[in-house]
């Protein structure tokens, strides 16, 4: 009997252990990892590099952006003003009689003069008188923003005589400028009747910017050879100069011109502040007819005033 013995097979390739393998896989993913974490850190610090400059461009315009614009015609962390004038410039127009009278007669700190006049209606101003009246401020004040009337008023007559309380009533209810900014107010209330502190009174100046006209009273005055509009005209410029500090208020004047038996009045019956020009007797008096018109005493002390004086 013939009996065939089979052989091992021979490998050609030897198996590797399990436990190497796993080791192998191991270091293969280790490596794997680092390299990718390597690739990765690699990949931010490059893109951080090319990143910086935007970043701080960014933050530059947020900080441009915080501060404050600044501009030519204001002062940083300043809000814009307007100008103002030069102190002081806050007045009170019921002050006493000639105390605005460097406001009125200078161009600082008011560069500007507003005058109203008021009227009750059966007794309105003359056209002609309030221009001559117009005119004198004009002459005399330094005003360079202008002289200007605004304001008026038409108003029901009360009495027949008025007090004085009564008159600052009635400018206090019905006037509508007062000095501020950079602009001083003048007002002229024209009233029916009389004022009872003085009957015969064509005219009173009773605060720092304001003077009354008793028309009734100037109509009386009349004659047939002086208009009323006449005697008007001289009046409100009479108690202009009152306003304006003449003579000797709130100013003592270096010449020797005002009447002992009529203080703040002139002696020369040819300038406007003559005593009797805001008389009734105005016309018997006077018979030419008043001045109008400040006589050179006058003029120098108005000089003097808008100097400073």
């Amino acid at each position: 009997m013939v009996v065939n013995e089979t052989k091992p097979i021979k490998r050609t390739n030897k198996q590797i252990p399990p436990l190497f393998r796993i080791e192998i896989y191991l270091i293969l993913l280790v490596s794997i990892i680092g390299g990718l974490f390597w690739l990765n850190n690699k990949g931010k610090e490059i893109a951080d590099k090319q990143q910086e400059p935007i970043g701080y461009s960014n933050q530059s315009l947020q900080r441009d952006k915080q501060k404050p614009q600044k501009n030519s015609n204001t002062r940083e962390n300043q809000p814009i003003e307007t100008p103002r004038p030069a102190e002081p410039k806050d007045v009170n127009d019921f002050g006493a009689v000639g105390s605005l009278n460097h406001q009125y007669l200078q161009s600082q700190p008011f560069s500007r003069l507003i005058v109203e006049i008021d009227y009750v209606e059966s007794t309105p101003p003359h056209k002609n008188s309030v221009g001559t009246f117009l005119s004198t401020l004009k002459r005399y004040v330094d005003k360079p923003e202008g002289v200007v009337r605004s304001g008026d008023n038409a108003l029901k007559a009360q009495k027949d005589s008025y007090s004085i309380q009564d008159l600052l009533n009635i400018a206090k209810i019905n006037r509508s400028n007062y000095s501020q900014g950079n602009t001083v107010s003048l007002y002229v209330l024209y009233v029916n009747g009389g004022f009872d502190q003085n009957p015969g009174a064509l005219g009173v100046a009773l605060s720092s910017s304001m003077f009354v006209i008793f028309q009734d009273k100037i109509n009386q005055a009349v004659t047939s050879l002086i208009f009323a509009s006449e005697i008007e005209q001289a009046v409100l410029n009479h108690e202009l100069g009152h306003l304006f500090g003449l003579v000797n208020i709130n100013y003592q004047s270096s010449i020797d011109h005002e009447d002992a038996n009529h203080p703040n009045h002139s002696k020369n019956s040819g300038s406007v502040m003559y005593w009797v020009v805001e008389d009734i007797s105005v016309a018997n008096v006077l018979r030419g007819g008043p001045p109008s018109q400040f006589d050179d005493a006058d003029q120098e002390d108005i000089a003097k005033i808008k100097s400073g004086a």
